[in-house]
């Protein structure tokens, strides 16, 4: 499904992981070649969405005010953080057959604790595409109450690799339903509103004949990457409650 591959020379004590390692691996995601120069990225100002290699770096972690940590990976690698640290695991599978709005309650509870204590939250899965932004994207649909669009268009312009699986797409639209009684996105707008912006996932060698039975195959239309006249976005304070 995908393949990251880099190698890591040894620490120095005290030295942060991150920064030792030259972040810039190429990661194949459906297909898809993608570099990032960020293990994270900031998506709100108490909400990161991030790569296991920024979880597994607490020097990283402390660097950017980060205490809580949510893993949505299928892998749970265990508690390696100080007392002062919180973290949980909830695994989600990384092809999307596991019910999204099932977890959700769960994430959702620990991201809201850690914001209304004023504190910063990693959500991560493997490589910070899918599963964490899938996560990252019903947040800010529910509790800042946002269309899917604009909540797409939030975790997008911060961390421009997301892209979640057609299976979470198609859930994060029947999700906007249940909230909001309508939908903004059919699931070829989400795909259109991913693959905009991101020129190395399309220019690659091999993409033309590449079919990935979860993506449905390439689009005749890789869409303009308009998000529609629905861009008012509301302001994102850090100690500002969540709405229910």
């Amino acid at each position: 499904f995908f393949s990251l591959c880099w190698w890591v020379p040894p620490c120095k004590p005290g030295e942060s992981l991150v920064s030792h390692v030259p972040w810039t691996p190429a990661t194949m995601h459906r297909g898809f070649v993608m570099t990032e120069s960020n293990p994270m990225d900031e998506i709100l100002p108490f909400l990161f969405v991030g790569a296991q290699l920024a979880a597994s770096d607490v020097n990283y972690l402390q660097e950017n005010d980060v205490s809580c940590v949510l893993n949505v990976s299928d892998v749970d690698y265990g508690n390696c953080y100080p007392t002062h640290f919180l973290s949980t695991h909830v695994p989600m599978c990384d092809y999307g057959e596991c019910s999204l709005t099932k977890n959700l309650p769960q994430c959702f509870e620990f991201i809201n604790s850690a914001r209304s204590s004023n504190v910063r939250v990693l959500v991560h899965c493997q490589v910070g595409v899918n599963r964490s932004a899938s996560v990252a994207i019903a947040y800010v649909m529910k509790h800042l109450n946002c269309t899917l669009r604009q909540s797409c268009k939030v975790v997008k312009d911060h961390r421009s690799i997301v892209y979640p699986v057609d299976n979470y797409l198609q859930q994060l639209i029947d999700y906007e339903k249940a909230l909001r009684g309508e939908t903004t996105c059919s699931l070829k707008d989400m795909q259109d509103i991913f693959r905009a912006g991101c020129p190395n996932m399309f220019n690659t060698p091999g993409f033309k004949n590449f079919k990935q039975p979860c993506l449905g195959g390439e689009s005749d239309d890789e869409g303009d990457g308009e998000l529609g006249s629905d861009n008012s976005l509301p302001s994102f304070g850090r100690n500002s409650q969540p709405s229910f």
